[in-house]
């Protein structure tokens, strides 16, 4: 992702913008974390670098960094956005047959790793029936007690 800035504007996006702000205000502590991960991963070798004379040809190169930054920002926004969209889909497709799970019958850890992997089907794109994937996990998981039942 290599561009040149050549003096030309960059238009930010407003979903952009409202990401960088989400950061800022609720990712802090993971933002710190990646860049302490990158600190441990050579970030530190690379900035005590940047005090040497010889570098500081290469600043106007890595400020179009920047644009490459945003864009890939922007792009992973779009991309996350597509998936939530696919995955509120496939929840409304299986949310009928999972409103007529008895729950009596069957722990709520069973239903939710039955979930789970309906959904998997359909993001692997098995061609699986999601509502049929659903039906067939909570079948293999559920335990059924031995307790025999008065009539």
């Amino acid at each position: 992702m290599s561009s040149s800035f050549n003096g030309e504007q960059f238009v930010v996006s407003y979903e952009l913008l409202k990401l960088l702000e989400w950061l800022i205000e609720h990712e802090q502590e993971t933002l710190k974390k990646l860049l302490d991960n990158a600190m441990q991963r050579g970030l530190r070798l690379e900035l005590a670098q940047a005090e040497d004379p010889e570098q500081e040809k290469n600043i106007a190169a890595l400020q179009g960094n920047i644009i490459d930054f945003f864009t890939l920002l922007e792009t992973l926004t779009h991309e996350t956005l597509h998936e939530h969209e696919i995955k509120n889909n496939i929840q409304r497709i299986m949310i009928p047959a999972i409103y007529h799970i008895d729950t009596t019958a069957c722990d709520s850890t069973s239903v939710a790793l039955s979930i789970a992997k309906a959904t998997a089907a359909v993001e692997n794109r098995t061609g699986e029936n999601p509502k049929d994937v659903l039906c067939k996990e909570l079948l293999r998981r559920w335990k059924p007690t031995k307790k025999p039942y008065a009539h």
